[in-house]
């Protein structure tokens, strides 16, 4: 009912040309100091055919300009018919990794092969989120080329930064934040967002920095990333460039992301020196606790120092969570910021902005229907309604209940429709209170995992 690829118009081709803006000048004082040293090539003899050939069987996605989806490659590389010679383009994809890691290639040679189909997304209040889908050959190269390095971002970013990869990283984020705002030296919380964030971060300074912060990244994304990536729309049969920024859908934008930023969180760890300070960040959304003063110091470090990295926060998108009894100082604090200021909800009600909301969701008539919509098509397709409640449906509402404490009992309403009509239509039988019991329980314990 909402969502989904916006509809050609003037409107939308303008918010898809002001996403990819032109080239920043390069601020000299936004460089680290160091230099590149370039990383052993047995680095990447990680890379090999089979890497290749596990990525492509688990790859989904739609093809790039060629039309060729990540279906119409799977079999090339993976199908037993064609014997030998799948395994052969298998170690030839290596050997192009490889080589993409290990030295510069002609950007010219790569023009095609870097080249995206752009799709505009509806993403509500009369905005549009451009996606890059690019080659799949593409996004195999970048899987493999990531899964290799990963390692070497999450050794970089540290703690700081959860999107580099971190295992359990935004849950963990998300416990921290929660139990440091109950603390009674923490007067407030900010959130801040950007604007614009993975399209507008400076490619210059960031292949630059990311040269000194994880050298076996950097030859990769230059390689990837120097020259201005064409975006091909495809229905409108015209194209845009992307300069600056990275392509939201290559599978290397994310750690490329979180090392770009990485100069910023750095610049403000020295503010816990004036007394307790937390911050987490995942990619471009940033969360800081402590005292209002120190809030505010952060609040204008970030919007002074990020825009000469390309990161610009929008105070209309930025908020601050106050404790009751510092209201009034925080009004006098933020005054003419434009930051948006909310009461926090009382000590121990544990009703957390965004969080809370998504979990009072359950009892939504619209959470609701998804489940009986889904429980409709289990009458004809239950391994397929299946699979979507198990490895869709049910991954979010358990992530609220390993991060929301004391919200069990807002589950219930979801509880009940599973039992009353997805599993007995998902079975074709009514299930006693035994039964639903050991459906709950895992398929390696002979349950079904619901």
């Amino acid at each position: 009912s909402s969502g989904g690829t916006a509809k050609p118009s003037e409107d939308v081709l303008q918010k898809l040309q002001q996403k990819h803006p032109p080239a920043a000048p390069l601020d000299q004082s936004s460089l680290l100091a160091g230099d590149f040293q370039k990383v052993p090539d047995s680095h990447w003899e990680v890379i090999d055919g089979q890497m290749i050939r596990s990525i492509a069987l688990n790859m989904k996605g739609a093809g790039g300009w060629s039309g060729l989806d990540s279906d119409d490659l799977r079999p090339l590389l993976c199908s037993k018919n064609f014997g030998r010679t799948a395994d052969g383009l298998c170690q030839a994809t290596a050997d192009l990794t490889k080589r993409l890691c290990r030295s510069l290639v002609d950007p010219a040679s790569l023009e095609t092969f870097l080249a995206c189909r752009l799709i505009p997304l509806e993403k509500g209040g009369n905005d549009v989120r451009p996606i890059g889908i690019g080659e799949t050959l593409r996004r195999l190269v970048g899987k493999a080329a990531v899964r290799a390095v990963r390692s070497d971002i999450q050794r970089a970013c540290g703690s700081l930064q959860v999107c580099a990869g971190l295992e359990s990283g935004c849950e963990a984020a998300v416990h921290a934040v929660r139990e440091s705002f109950e603390e009674d030296e923490t007067e407030a919380a900010l959130l801040i967002d950007a604007s614009n964030a993975f399209n507008s971060v400076k490619r210059e300074c960031t292949l630059k920095n990311i040269a000194v912060l994880c050298p076996a990244f950097y030859i990769f994304l230059v390689n990837t990333y120097r020259r201005p990536i064409r975006l091909l729309i495809t229905a409108w049969k015209m194209e845009i460039p992307s300069i600056e920024g990275t392509t939201q859908g290559d599978p290397a934008a994310m750690g490329m992301y979180a090392l770009s930023v990485l100069p910023i969180i750095q610049a403000s760890l020295d503010i816990s020196n004036a007394g307790f300070f937390l911050q987490a960040w995942y990619a471009d959304d940033g969360t800081g606790l402590g005292k209002l003063q120190q809030l505010r110091e952060w609040w204008s470090r970030v919007s002074t120092i990020g825009p000469k990295y390309g990161y610009y926060a929008n105070a209309k998108k930025t908020v601050l969570v106050v404790k009751a009894g510092h209201a009034e100082k925080a009004k006098q604090l933020f005054e003419g910021t434009g930051v948006q200021i909310a009461g926090a909800p009382p000590r121990g009600s544990h009703r957390r902005p965004k969080l809370y909301q998504s979990v009072r969701r359950t009892k939504s008539p619209e959470v609701c229907s998804e489940l009986k919509t889904l429980a409709d098509f289990s009458r004809t397709e239950p391994q397929a309604a299946y699979s979507a409640f198990v490895f869709g449906f049910r991954g979010k509402w358990n992530f609220l209940q390993r991060t929301v404490p004391n919200c069990a009992h807002l589950f219930q309403p979801l509880e009940e429709l599973m039992k009353t009509t997805f599993l007995p239509q998902l079975t074709g039988r009514t299930l006693t209170n035994l039964e639903r019991d050991l459906m709950s329980l895992p398929a390696r314990e002979g349950g079904l995992g619901l």
